[in-house]
Order: structure tokens, then sequence, then C-alpha cells
């Protein structure tokens, strides 16, 4: 059962990478961080909607699968501009500290929605999960961010980049 599970997710992922050379060529560099957001919240409202329990696996191997594909799409774009913009004197520094920020989120979110899955319920840890992702979205739709546009610097043959 953990393999029907978790077996999507790998496919989503697959997927959401195949996908990102596309996506970027249509979307730009912005829209394509709000698309990867956007199908992220999928994850959480296939898992809001579920109503029974013989359909739970099922459901939550399509939102792993949804999860897998938008997380995979927005991690990369995501540092793809980190590489391309930041210096690269200070890129290893700035990925860092981006990384620890991160991880606290992660961290934070987690134990307050085992608290509220634990006195509450799983579903309304969800419920109130969801939106949280969704606020995401809301900050990567404000047009300095959508309209966002870049091109990723030329490497000459001659350069060690190679």
């Amino acid at each position: 059962m953990v393999s029907l599970v978790f077996i999507p997710g790998a496919i989503g992922v697959l997927a959401g990478s195949s996908l990102i050379p596309s996506i970027i060529k249509k979307l730009g560099y912005g829209k394509s961080l709000l698309f990867g957001v956007g199908i992220t919240v999928l994850w959480g409202i296939i898992l809001i909607l579920l109503q029974s329990v013989e359909w739970a696996v099922f459901a939550i191997s399509i939102a792993f699968f949804f999860f897998g594909i938008g997380q995979t799409i927005f991690n990369v774009i995501n540092v793809s501009i980190n590489q391309i913009v930041i210096p690269s004197p200070l890129l290893g520094k700035v990925i860092a500290s981006l990384r620890v920020l991160f991880c606290i989120t992660i961290l934070l979110g987690a134990l307050v929605n085992g608290y509220l899955a634990e006195a509450r319920s799983p579903r309304e840890a969800i419920f109130i999960a969801t939106p949280g992702l969704m606020f995401s979205a809301f900050i990567l739709a404000l047009p300095q961010v959508r309209q966002f546009k870049l091109e990723a610097p030329e490497h000459h043959a001659g350069s060690d980049l190679g």
C-alpha cells in the first residue's frame, strides 16, 4: 500500500522535471514559479475533498503525483533563478541561508500541523495548511514576481564552464 502512494509521487517528480523547459519557454520564470505552487496546492485540495476511506489510497497517490510535479517545478526554477541572479562569490552563503530558513519553516509547519491534527483532526490540519500554501501563491502572483523576466547568461566555448 505504501508503494501505491509513493510511486505516483516519483512519477510526478519525473513528469515535473521533464516539463520545466517548456513551462519556462511558455510562461517565463515568474509565472512558472506560480504554476509550480499552484500544482502543489492541488495536493492539499485533493486531501481536503477526500470523503471515503475506500478511496483513500487512490486519492493520496494522486495527491502525491501533483505534489511531485509542483514541488519539482518550483524548486528547480527557484534554484535556477538563484544561480543566475546571485553573484558567484555570495552564492554558497545565500543558498545556505535560504535552506536554513526553508528548513525552519518546514519544522514549524510540521509542529503546528501535528498539534492541530492531534487536537482536532488530520483533515482540519490539512484544511488549515493548504491556505497557508496558497498564501505563498498569492505572493508569487504579485506583478513584480509574475512578470519577472530573466535570460540566463550565455556561456562561451572558451569559458571554464565548458
